[in-house]
This record gives structure tokens, C-alpha cells and sequence, in this order.
């Protein structure tokens, strides 16, 4: 049953990356995402690190004394960011103020 649930999560996922990012007048120009595949691996596999193990993002973020601290548990938890990505994704924590939740 779980593992049925895991494909087709991974399928929507896979199609949802697989859509243009910004749709252009003519299709010549249409961006994707690249690798639609392994991201759509990369984003259910850090789910179920996080989420079956009973944690949420929230919840990592306030275990942290400080923001380094949260930064190397996000890393640690997610699949496929590495410390370069990790500036990415946590601009994204900070334009969401996720950090001060």
C-alpha cells in the first residue's frame, strides 16, 4: 500500500517538475526543470526523512540555537542539497520567516 502511495506521489511529482517553469509565447523557449526524475527521488526521499520520522521543518528549526545550526539539520535531513543549494533553500526559509516561527 505505502509503496503504491510512493509512486504516484513520485509520478505527480515528476509531472509537476516536468511542466514548463514560465510559459513563453512559443514553445522554443519554455523552461523546465532539469533531471525532473531524480528531483521528484530527491524531494519524496526528504519527505519521508523528515516526516516519518515524526519531525516537521518547524519543529527541526526550533531544536537550533541559531541559524548555522539550522541550516547544517536541513542539510542533514535533505536529500540532493548539499551546502551550496542549501543558501537557496534557506532564502527561501528566511522570505517565509520560517526561522522565527
Amino acid at each position: 500500500m505505502q509503496k503504491r502511495i510512493l509512486r504516484f506521489l513520485n509520478k505527480n511529482i515528476v509531472n509537476a517538475l516536468e511542466e514548463p517553469i514560465f510559459p513563453a509565447l512559443n514553445k522554443i523557449n519554455c523552461s523546465k526543470y532539469r533531471y525532473p526524475r531524480s528531483k521528484a527521488s530527491y524531494i519524496l526521499r526528504t519527505a519521508e526523512n523528515i516526516y516519518l520520522a515524526g519531525h516537521s521543518i518547524q519543529s527541526i528549526l526550533k531544536s537550533c540555537n541559531n541559524e548555522k545550526e539550522a541550516r547544517s539539520n536541513i542539510v542533514d535531513f535533505a536529500v540532493g542539497i548539499g551546502p551550496n543549494k542549501q543558501v537557496y533553500f534557506c532564502a527561501i526559509l528566511d522570505s517565509q520567516r520560517i526561522w522565527q516561527s
